[in-house]
């Protein structure tokens, strides 16, 4: 529990990238805080979904901000762009280059070497690495 605090609160202050053009795989995917209202069990169960639904997860961002995302949650609608607000540090991943078909916002920091996407609809945080 207190590695999860320490985690969110030092993401708070941390930085975000300028430029997250690329292809990012996801290596760990953290829960621990999912939902703290949640009774135990519940929780524990949603907390294993999140991780099924992001483990190896690979985010595809091209630089013509149309983007490939393998995350393996059930009647998602497909993913097919991306923007980045470099002053917040917020991908809005969505179905058409319209701002109005949102499906996922996700939070970019990096501290201490690593980069993080923190899932704004959940307190999931993916730590992740770029590839070539």
């Amino acid at each position: 529990m207190s590695l999860i605090l320490s985690l969110l609160i030092s993401l708070l202050t941390a930085a975000h990238p300028k430029d997250v053009t690329g292809k990012w795989v996801v290596d760990h995917v953290e829960t621990e805080n999912i939902i703290n209202s949640l009774p135990p069990m519940q929780k524990q169960r949603m907390g294993s979904m999140m991780k099924a639904y992001f483990k190896n997860a690979i985010f595809i961002l091209q630089p013509d901000h149309k983007c490939t995302v393998n995350v393996k949650i059930p009647s998602m609608p497909k993913i097919n762009y991306w923007n980045y607000d470099t002053a917040k540090g917020i991908i809005n991943l969505s179905v058409d280059a319209q701002d109005e078909s949102k499906i996922m916002m996700i939070e970019v920091t990096e501290q201490n070497g690593s980069t993080f996407f923190s899932i704004k609809e959940s307190t999931t945080i993916l730590r992740v690495h770029k590839t070539l």
